[in-house]
Protein backbone atom coordinates (compact mmCIF):
# COMPACT_ATOMS: atom_id res chain seq x y z
CA UNK A 1 0.00 0.00 0.00
CA UNK A 2 1.33 3.62 -1.11
CA UNK A 3 0.93 6.50 1.26
CA UNK A 4 -0.15 10.13 -0.35
CA UNK A 5 1.12 13.21 1.30
CA UNK A 6 -2.76 13.65 2.51
CA UNK A 7 -2.55 10.61 4.50
CA UNK A 8 -4.71 8.62 1.63
CA UNK A 9 -3.35 4.94 0.53
CA UNK A 10 -4.12 2.85 -2.54
CA UNK A 11 -2.71 0.44 -4.17
CA UNK A 12 0.27 1.04 -7.09
CA UNK A 13 -0.82 0.13 -10.30
CA UNK A 14 0.78 0.30 -13.76
CA UNK A 15 -1.33 0.10 -17.34
CA UNK A 16 0.32 -1.00 -20.13
CA UNK A 17 -1.03 -0.59 -23.38
CA UNK A 18 0.98 -2.01 -26.48
CA UNK A 19 0.28 -0.19 -29.75
CA UNK A 20 1.39 2.69 -31.78
CA UNK A 21 0.33 5.91 -32.37
CA UNK A 22 -3.51 5.99 -32.23
CA UNK A 23 -4.27 2.04 -32.87
CA UNK A 24 -4.42 0.16 -29.70
CA UNK A 25 -3.92 -3.31 -29.51
CA UNK A 26 -3.68 -4.89 -26.15
CA UNK A 27 -4.26 -3.42 -22.50
CA UNK A 28 -3.27 -4.63 -19.54
CA UNK A 29 -3.14 -3.41 -15.64
CA UNK A 30 -0.28 -4.21 -13.22
CA UNK A 31 0.16 -3.76 -9.71
CA UNK A 32 2.95 -3.13 -7.88
CA UNK A 33 3.34 -4.77 -4.28
CA UNK A 34 5.74 -4.59 -1.72
CA UNK A 35 6.70 -8.51 -0.12
CA UNK A 36 9.78 -9.14 1.54
CA UNK A 37 11.80 -6.33 0.31
CA UNK A 38 10.61 -6.97 -3.30
CA UNK A 39 8.38 -6.07 -5.81
CA UNK A 40 5.44 -8.21 -7.46
CA UNK A 41 3.89 -7.78 -10.13
CA UNK A 42 -0.21 -8.69 -10.48
CA UNK A 43 -1.56 -8.37 -13.74
CA UNK A 44 -5.35 -8.01 -14.71
CA UNK A 45 -7.28 -7.45 -18.29
CA UNK A 46 -9.65 -5.01 -16.75
CA UNK A 47 -10.04 -2.25 -14.73
CA UNK A 48 -13.22 -0.49 -13.45
CA UNK A 49 -12.69 3.29 -13.11
CA UNK A 50 -9.14 3.88 -14.13
CA UNK A 51 -7.67 6.81 -13.74
CA UNK A 52 -4.95 7.21 -16.08
CA UNK A 53 -1.48 9.47 -15.41
CA UNK A 54 0.43 8.97 -18.93
CA UNK A 55 4.14 9.13 -17.86
CA UNK A 56 6.91 8.38 -21.01
CA UNK A 57 4.24 6.70 -23.19
CA UNK A 58 2.62 4.98 -20.04
CA UNK A 59 -0.58 5.19 -18.17
CA UNK A 60 -0.44 4.72 -14.88
CA UNK A 61 -3.66 4.06 -12.71
CA UNK A 62 -4.88 1.91 -9.41
CA UNK A 63 -7.02 -0.77 -9.58
CA UNK A 64 -7.91 -4.30 -7.81
CA UNK A 65 -6.68 -7.19 -9.45
CA UNK A 66 -6.92 -10.87 -8.79
CA UNK A 67 -3.09 -10.99 -9.62
CA UNK A 68 -0.40 -13.30 -11.66
CA UNK A 69 3.24 -14.24 -11.36
CA UNK A 70 6.29 -12.19 -12.71
CA UNK A 71 7.19 -14.96 -15.13
CA UNK A 72 3.67 -14.88 -16.67
CA UNK A 73 4.25 -10.70 -16.86
CA UNK A 74 7.54 -11.33 -18.29
CA UNK A 75 6.78 -13.99 -21.00
CA UNK A 76 3.87 -11.39 -21.54
CA UNK A 77 5.84 -8.83 -22.25
CA UNK A 78 7.75 -10.82 -24.53
CA UNK A 79 5.53 -11.82 -26.32
CA UNK A 80 4.30 -8.13 -27.46
CA UNK A 81 7.32 -6.90 -27.35
CA UNK A 82 7.79 -10.02 -29.94
CA UNK A 83 4.27 -8.54 -31.65
CA UNK A 84 5.41 -5.15 -31.56
CA UNK A 85 8.24 -6.10 -33.62
CA UNK A 86 6.25 -7.93 -35.96
CA UNK A 87 3.74 -4.70 -35.97
CA UNK A 88 6.78 -2.88 -36.96
CA UNK A 89 7.55 -4.91 -39.98
CA UNK A 90 4.19 -4.74 -40.78
CA UNK A 91 3.96 -0.83 -40.30
CA UNK A 92 7.20 -0.65 -42.55
CA UNK A 93 5.36 -2.77 -45.25
CA UNK A 94 2.31 -0.53 -44.92
CA UNK A 95 4.56 2.27 -45.16
CA UNK A 96 5.77 0.89 -48.23
CA UNK A 97 2.71 -0.07 -49.98
CA UNK A 98 1.28 3.55 -48.89
CA UNK A 99 4.45 5.04 -50.34
CA UNK A 100 3.51 2.87 -53.42
CA UNK A 101 0.12 4.31 -53.39
CA UNK A 102 1.15 8.07 -52.87
CA UNK A 103 3.12 7.63 -56.10
CA UNK A 104 0.56 5.51 -58.28
CA UNK A 105 -1.95 8.29 -57.24
CA UNK A 106 0.26 11.25 -58.18
CA UNK A 107 1.03 8.99 -61.56
CA UNK A 108 -2.89 8.61 -62.19
CA UNK A 109 -3.14 12.37 -61.14
CA UNK A 110 -0.60 13.36 -63.34
CA UNK A 111 -2.46 10.65 -65.98
CA UNK A 112 -5.91 12.31 -65.20
CA UNK A 113 -4.26 15.70 -65.99
CA UNK A 114 -3.31 14.87 -69.29
CA UNK A 115 -6.48 12.69 -70.31
CA UNK A 116 -7.88 16.12 -69.42
CA UNK A 117 -6.02 17.95 -71.21
CA UNK A 118 -6.37 15.29 -74.05
CA UNK A 119 -10.20 15.81 -73.55
CA UNK A 120 -10.23 19.15 -73.57
CA UNK A 121 -8.25 19.12 -76.82
CA UNK A 122 -10.72 16.03 -78.47
CA UNK A 123 -13.63 18.87 -77.37
CA UNK A 124 -12.10 21.91 -78.93
CA UNK A 125 -10.70 20.13 -82.35
CA UNK A 126 -14.75 18.61 -81.86
CA UNK A 127 -15.75 22.13 -82.03
CA UNK A 128 -13.53 23.06 -84.81
CA UNK A 129 -14.38 19.81 -86.84
CA UNK A 130 -18.28 20.40 -86.19
CA UNK A 131 -17.63 24.29 -87.15
CA UNK A 132 -15.73 23.10 -90.80
CA UNK A 133 -18.60 20.64 -90.89
CA UNK A 134 -21.20 23.45 -90.36
CA UNK A 135 -19.27 25.82 -92.91
CA UNK A 136 -19.00 22.94 -96.02
CA UNK A 137 -22.43 21.55 -95.32
CA UNK A 138 -23.94 24.91 -95.49
CA UNK A 139 -21.46 25.60 -98.59
CA UNK A 140 -23.27 22.72 -99.99
CA UNK A 141 -26.02 23.64 -99.29
CA UNK A 142 -25.67 27.09 -101.08
CA UNK A 143 -24.41 25.20 -104.02
CA UNK A 144 -27.70 22.75 -103.89
CA UNK A 145 -29.72 25.68 -103.71
CA UNK A 146 -28.06 27.61 -106.56
CA UNK A 147 -27.99 24.67 -108.45
CA UNK A 148 -32.16 23.74 -107.53
CA UNK A 149 -32.55 27.54 -108.89
CA UNK A 150 -30.76 27.03 -111.70
CA UNK A 151 -32.70 23.74 -112.37
CA UNK A 152 -35.53 25.63 -112.02
CA UNK A 153 -34.45 28.57 -114.49
CA UNK A 154 -33.83 25.51 -117.26
CA UNK A 155 -36.83 23.68 -116.83
CA UNK A 156 -38.51 27.22 -117.59
CA UNK A 157 -35.87 28.00 -120.21
CA UNK A 158 -37.14 24.33 -121.99
CA UNK A 159 -40.58 25.24 -121.20
CA UNK A 160 -40.34 28.28 -122.96
CA UNK A 161 -37.89 26.68 -125.83
CA UNK A 162 -40.86 23.77 -126.41
CA UNK A 163 -43.86 26.40 -126.29
CA UNK A 164 -41.31 27.95 -128.87
CA UNK A 165 -40.65 25.00 -130.43
CA UNK A 166 -44.60 24.15 -130.74
CA UNK A 167 -45.81 27.51 -132.52
CA UNK A 168 -42.68 27.25 -135.03
CA UNK A 169 -43.84 23.78 -135.55
CA UNK A 170 -47.59 25.45 -136.23
CA UNK A 171 -45.92 28.53 -138.49
CA UNK A 172 -44.05 25.45 -140.16
CA UNK A 173 -47.16 23.23 -140.60
CA UNK A 174 -49.07 26.34 -142.09
CA UNK A 175 -46.06 26.91 -144.44
CA UNK A 176 -46.19 23.55 -145.56
CA UNK A 177 -49.95 23.62 -146.12
CA UNK A 178 -49.09 27.05 -147.73
CA UNK A 179 -46.08 25.71 -150.01
CA UNK A 180 -48.15 22.68 -150.62
CA UNK A 181 -48.71 22.10 -154.22
CA UNK A 182 -51.37 19.73 -154.97
CA UNK A 183 -52.29 19.69 -159.07
CA UNK A 184 -52.94 17.60 -161.54
CA UNK A 185 -51.00 17.47 -164.42
CA UNK A 186 -52.70 17.17 -167.93
CA UNK A 187 -52.06 15.29 -170.17
CA UNK A 188 -48.98 16.36 -172.85
CA UNK A 189 -47.49 15.50 -175.67
CA UNK A 190 -44.05 15.46 -175.65
CA UNK A 191 -41.55 16.39 -178.84
CA UNK A 192 -38.11 15.64 -178.71
CA UNK A 193 -36.02 18.87 -179.95
CA UNK A 194 -32.10 17.62 -179.24
CA UNK A 195 -30.14 14.86 -178.53
CA UNK A 196 -28.62 14.35 -174.55
CA UNK A 197 -26.00 12.14 -175.61
CA UNK A 198 -24.83 8.94 -177.97
CA UNK A 199 -24.67 5.23 -176.98
CA UNK A 200 -21.64 3.50 -177.81
CA UNK A 201 -21.62 0.34 -178.81
CA UNK A 202 -19.31 -1.41 -176.71
CA UNK A 203 -21.96 -0.59 -173.68
CA UNK A 204 -24.93 -0.35 -175.81
CA UNK A 205 -26.46 -3.27 -173.96
CA UNK A 206 -25.85 -1.52 -169.79
CA UNK A 207 -26.63 1.76 -171.60
CA UNK A 208 -30.20 0.30 -173.16
CA UNK A 209 -31.20 -1.41 -169.62
CA UNK A 210 -33.78 1.89 -168.68
CA UNK A 211 -35.42 4.75 -170.33
CA UNK A 212 -34.30 7.77 -168.50
CA UNK A 213 -36.18 11.07 -169.39
CA UNK A 214 -37.09 14.28 -166.98
CA UNK A 215 -39.32 17.36 -166.94
CA UNK A 216 -39.29 20.51 -166.03
CA UNK A 217 -42.25 22.19 -165.01
CA UNK A 218 -42.88 25.72 -164.66
CA UNK A 219 -46.63 26.37 -163.11
CA UNK A 220 -48.81 29.58 -163.56
CA UNK A 221 -49.21 32.28 -161.27
CA UNK A 222 -52.86 32.53 -160.30
CA UNK A 223 -54.18 36.47 -159.78
CA UNK A 224 -57.62 37.27 -158.76
CA UNK A 225 -59.17 40.04 -159.79
CA UNK A 226 -62.83 41.50 -158.64
CA UNK A 227 -64.91 43.61 -159.57
CA UNK A 228 -63.76 47.68 -160.29
CA UNK A 229 -60.01 46.58 -161.10
CA UNK A 230 -58.45 46.41 -164.26
CA UNK A 231 -54.69 44.97 -164.72
CA UNK A 232 -52.81 46.63 -167.32
CA UNK A 233 -49.50 45.50 -168.30
CA UNK A 234 -47.03 47.70 -170.16
CA UNK A 235 -43.99 46.48 -172.42
CA UNK A 236 -41.43 48.55 -170.03
CA UNK A 237 -40.86 48.08 -166.78
CA UNK A 238 -39.88 51.30 -166.12
CA UNK A 239 -43.41 52.87 -166.89
CA UNK A 240 -44.88 50.58 -164.20
CA UNK A 241 -42.67 51.91 -162.01
CA UNK A 242 -43.57 55.53 -162.93
CA UNK A 243 -47.30 54.42 -162.54
CA UNK A 244 -46.84 53.05 -159.16
CA UNK A 245 -44.99 55.72 -157.83
CA UNK A 246 -47.54 58.15 -158.83
CA UNK A 247 -49.60 56.08 -157.37
CA UNK A 248 -53.27 58.45 -157.73
CA UNK A 249 -54.61 59.32 -161.75
CA UNK A 250 -57.48 61.04 -163.28
CA UNK A 251 -58.65 59.15 -166.15
CA UNK A 252 -60.37 61.42 -168.55
CA UNK A 253 -63.62 60.24 -169.76
CA UNK A 254 -66.06 61.64 -172.44
CA UNK A 255 -68.45 63.57 -169.59
CA UNK A 256 -65.87 64.11 -167.29
CA UNK A 257 -62.80 62.62 -165.15
CA UNK A 258 -62.38 59.25 -163.02
CA UNK A 259 -60.53 59.50 -159.89
CA UNK A 260 -58.47 55.51 -160.10
CA UNK A 261 -55.52 54.20 -157.60
CA UNK A 262 -52.93 52.15 -159.35
CA UNK A 263 -51.42 49.19 -156.70
CA UNK A 264 -48.73 46.17 -157.25
CA UNK A 265 -49.50 43.16 -158.50
CA UNK A 266 -48.49 40.79 -155.51
CA UNK A 267 -48.14 37.52 -156.76
CA UNK A 268 -48.83 34.14 -154.29
CA UNK A 269 -46.02 31.28 -153.72
CA UNK A 270 -45.66 29.23 -156.60
CA UNK A 271 -43.53 26.27 -157.12
CA UNK A 272 -41.08 25.03 -160.29
CA UNK A 273 -39.18 21.68 -160.22
CA UNK A 274 -37.62 18.93 -162.38
CA UNK A 275 -38.82 15.84 -162.40
CA UNK A 276 -36.26 12.67 -162.90
CA UNK A 277 -37.81 9.21 -164.18
CA UNK A 278 -35.70 6.46 -164.73
CA UNK A 279 -37.75 3.41 -165.94
CA UNK A 280 -36.50 0.10 -165.80
CA UNK A 281 -36.64 -2.12 -169.14
CA UNK A 282 -35.75 -5.01 -167.47
CA UNK A 283 -37.77 -4.71 -163.88
CA UNK A 284 -41.03 -5.39 -163.57
CA UNK A 285 -43.16 -4.69 -160.21
CA UNK A 286 -45.65 -7.31 -159.73
CA UNK A 287 -48.93 -6.77 -156.96
CA UNK A 288 -51.52 -8.69 -155.94
CA UNK A 289 -49.77 -12.09 -155.26
CA UNK A 290 -51.59 -14.68 -153.02
CA UNK A 291 -49.59 -16.46 -150.25
CA UNK A 292 -47.34 -18.75 -151.42
CA UNK A 293 -46.20 -21.80 -149.57
CA UNK A 294 -43.36 -20.53 -147.34
CA UNK A 295 -39.56 -21.92 -149.31
CA UNK A 296 -41.45 -21.85 -152.08
CA UNK A 297 -41.86 -18.10 -153.16
CA UNK A 298 -39.09 -17.97 -155.78
CA UNK A 299 -39.88 -21.06 -157.27
CA UNK A 300 -43.50 -20.48 -158.07
CA UNK A 301 -43.02 -17.20 -159.08
CA UNK A 302 -40.03 -17.50 -161.71
CA UNK A 303 -42.24 -20.71 -163.16
CA UNK A 304 -44.58 -17.99 -164.10
CA UNK A 305 -43.00 -15.74 -165.78
CA UNK A 306 -39.86 -17.68 -167.29
CA UNK A 307 -42.12 -18.73 -170.11
CA UNK A 308 -41.22 -16.62 -174.00
CA UNK A 309 -45.11 -17.85 -174.70
CA UNK A 310 -46.70 -15.53 -171.80
CA UNK A 311 -44.02 -12.77 -172.38
CA UNK A 312 -41.50 -13.77 -169.71
CA UNK A 313 -38.10 -15.00 -169.93
CA UNK A 314 -35.29 -15.76 -168.11
CA UNK A 315 -34.86 -14.65 -164.48
CA UNK A 316 -31.68 -13.00 -163.25
CA UNK A 317 -33.53 -12.42 -159.70
CA UNK A 318 -36.54 -12.37 -157.44
CA UNK A 319 -37.24 -10.23 -154.05
CA UNK A 320 -40.68 -11.17 -152.59
CA UNK A 321 -42.37 -9.01 -149.93
CA UNK A 322 -44.83 -11.46 -148.07
CA UNK A 323 -46.33 -8.66 -146.05
CA UNK A 324 -47.05 -6.42 -148.76
CA UNK A 325 -48.23 -9.55 -151.40
CA UNK A 326 -45.55 -7.94 -154.14
CA UNK A 327 -42.18 -8.80 -155.52
CA UNK A 328 -39.60 -7.61 -157.77
CA UNK A 329 -38.36 -9.67 -160.79
CA UNK A 330 -35.30 -8.75 -162.71
CA UNK A 331 -34.75 -10.78 -166.35
CA UNK A 332 -32.05 -10.82 -167.90
CA UNK A 333 -32.42 -9.24 -171.29
CA UNK A 334 -33.77 -5.70 -171.79
CA UNK A 335 -37.46 -5.49 -173.38
CA UNK A 336 -39.10 -7.89 -171.50
CA UNK A 337 -40.75 -5.70 -168.93
CA UNK A 338 -41.65 -3.51 -171.82
CA UNK A 339 -43.67 -6.64 -172.67
CA UNK A 340 -45.32 -7.73 -169.59
CA UNK A 341 -46.14 -4.04 -168.12
CA UNK A 342 -47.90 -3.26 -171.44
CA UNK A 343 -50.14 -6.40 -170.21
CA UNK A 344 -53.33 -4.93 -168.36
CA UNK A 345 -53.27 -8.24 -166.03
CA UNK A 346 -51.33 -11.50 -165.94
CA UNK A 347 -52.63 -14.49 -164.99
CA UNK A 348 -50.71 -16.95 -162.08
CA UNK A 349 -51.20 -20.18 -161.81
CA UNK A 350 -50.23 -21.21 -157.90
CA UNK A 351 -51.54 -25.12 -157.41
CA UNK A 352 -53.61 -25.39 -160.17
CA UNK A 353 -55.03 -22.26 -159.19
CA UNK A 354 -55.95 -19.16 -161.03
CA UNK A 355 -55.17 -15.76 -160.26
CA UNK A 356 -54.73 -12.36 -161.64
CA UNK A 357 -51.94 -9.92 -160.58
CA UNK A 358 -51.00 -6.54 -161.82
CA UNK A 359 -47.38 -5.88 -163.34
CA UNK A 360 -46.07 -2.52 -164.06
CA UNK A 361 -42.46 -1.16 -164.84
CA UNK A 362 -40.42 -0.24 -161.93
CA UNK A 363 -39.55 3.65 -161.87
CA UNK A 364 -37.60 5.48 -159.74
CA UNK A 365 -38.42 9.11 -159.84
CA UNK A 366 -37.13 12.11 -158.28
CA UNK A 367 -37.95 15.43 -157.67
CA UNK A 368 -34.95 17.83 -157.84
CA UNK A 369 -33.98 21.72 -158.71
CA UNK A 370 -37.54 22.35 -157.13
CA UNK A 371 -37.62 25.99 -156.07
CA UNK A 372 -40.44 28.40 -154.31
CA UNK A 373 -40.84 32.05 -155.16
CA UNK A 374 -43.07 34.62 -154.95
CA UNK A 375 -42.86 38.10 -156.16
CA UNK A 376 -44.59 41.11 -157.27
CA UNK A 377 -45.15 41.73 -161.10
CA UNK A 378 -42.46 44.28 -162.39
CA UNK A 379 -45.01 45.27 -165.88
CA UNK A 380 -48.49 44.48 -164.54
CA UNK A 381 -50.08 47.08 -162.62
CA UNK A 382 -53.61 47.00 -160.94
CA UNK A 383 -55.91 49.90 -161.55
CA UNK A 384 -58.96 49.66 -158.46
CA UNK A 385 -61.48 51.85 -157.59
CA UNK A 386 -63.05 51.92 -161.26
CA UNK A 387 -66.56 53.25 -161.65
CA UNK A 388 -68.61 51.47 -163.86
CA UNK A 389 -69.99 54.36 -165.76
CA UNK A 390 -71.54 52.78 -169.41
CA UNK A 391 -70.17 50.14 -171.71
CA UNK A 392 -67.15 48.51 -170.36
CA UNK A 393 -65.38 48.04 -173.90
CA UNK A 394 -65.26 52.01 -174.08
CA UNK A 395 -64.24 52.38 -170.32
CA UNK A 396 -60.99 49.91 -171.02
CA UNK A 397 -60.41 51.52 -174.31
CA UNK A 398 -60.40 55.09 -172.19
CA UNK A 399 -58.34 53.60 -170.00
CA UNK A 400 -55.98 52.04 -172.54
CA UNK A 401 -55.32 55.21 -174.00
CA UNK A 402 -54.77 57.67 -170.85
CA UNK A 403 -51.60 55.35 -169.71
CA UNK A 404 -50.55 55.11 -172.92
CA UNK A 405 -49.61 59.22 -173.04
CA UNK A 406 -46.68 60.05 -172.29
CA UNK A 407 -47.52 62.83 -170.60
CA UNK A 408 -49.55 61.07 -168.28
CA UNK A 409 -46.12 59.34 -166.88
CA UNK A 410 -47.76 55.94 -169.55
CA UNK A 411 -45.99 54.14 -172.21
CA UNK A 412 -47.11 51.67 -174.58
CA UNK A 413 -49.69 49.15 -173.42
CA UNK A 414 -49.08 45.26 -174.02
CA UNK A 415 -52.42 43.58 -172.75
CA UNK A 416 -55.29 45.14 -170.38
CA UNK A 417 -58.24 43.35 -168.88
CA UNK A 418 -61.13 45.62 -167.21
CA UNK A 419 -63.85 43.69 -164.83
CA UNK A 420 -67.06 45.05 -164.64
CA UNK A 421 -68.57 45.63 -161.29
CA UNK A 422 -70.27 42.67 -159.22
CA UNK A 423 -68.38 40.44 -161.56
CA UNK A 424 -64.14 38.74 -161.29
CA UNK A 425 -62.04 36.81 -162.99
CA UNK A 426 -58.76 34.97 -162.69
CA UNK A 427 -55.55 36.08 -164.66
CA UNK A 428 -52.46 33.93 -165.12
CA UNK A 429 -48.86 35.01 -165.12
CA UNK A 430 -46.38 32.90 -166.52
CA UNK A 431 -42.32 33.61 -166.08
CA UNK A 432 -40.55 35.33 -168.40
CA UNK A 433 -38.43 31.97 -170.00
CA UNK A 434 -35.37 32.82 -172.66
CA UNK A 435 -35.80 29.60 -175.11
CA UNK A 436 -32.17 28.51 -177.03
Amino acid sequence: MLTDVGGNQYRPYIRLILGQGCISFTTFFVELTMEDSEIRFHVSETFDDPNPLVLNGSSITSFSSSGSRESDVQELIKREEKNLEQLKVEEGRANTKKTCQLMNKLDAEKELEMLQKKVASLSEEKKQKEREFQEVKDSYMKKINKQKQCNSDTNKRIAELKDTIRKKRQICEEQKREFLIKAKLNQKNVRYIRKDRDISCDHSDDALCSIQCSFFITPLHAFSVKGGQALITFEEESVAEKILKMRKHEVSLDDGRMAVKALPVKLDVAAKFEISMDISRKKVKVDGIPDLPVGQEKDKLELNFYKPSRGGGEIENIEYDRETGSAIITFAEAGIAERLSSQEEYKLNINGECHSVRVSSCKEVQLEKFQTFSGTSKKTVLLSEIKDLGDSEDLQDMIEIHFQKPSNYGGEVEAIKFVPQEKSATVYFEEDVDVA
